[in-house]
Formats: structure tokens, sequence, C-alpha cells
């Protein structure tokens, strides 16, 4: 999956869920590694920071919300 396309489905999964959703499920959902995910959710939390975006992507633990 191309990098762009994967901020996007994270993104969207998260959105759409509303609640918390662990990091290793979107990695199985994806296909992607769980550190791949994580450091992709930090990427979207520091655009959303530096463009002040009103939503704020949080990482506790394995799980990630928006």
């Amino acid at each position: 999956m191309e990098h762009e396309e994967l901020l996007s489905v994270i993104e969207a999964i998260l959105f759409a869920a509303g609640d918390p959703v662990p990091a290793s499920r979107i990695a199985l959902v994806t296909g992607e590694e769980t550190q791949t995910i994580v450091s992709a959710a930090r990427e979207l939390a520091a655009a959303y920071e530096e463009n002040r975006c009103g939503m704020r992507l949080v990482q506790m633990n394995d799980l990630l919300q928006l």
C-alpha cells in the first residue's frame, strides 16, 4: 500500500470508529506491520497539529483515537 493511501486508510478507520482502535488491529486489516501503523499515526498527529486542524490523534499504548 502506498504511504499516502495508508495515511488515508488509518484516518478513515479512526474517524469511523469513534472509539480507540488498537494499532495492531489496523495492521491486521491493512496488511502492514504494527510499527508502520504507529509511525504513520504519529505522522498524521503531527500534520494535524502543524496545520492547526480541529482534530487530534491520540495514542495510548497500542490504542489510537481521533
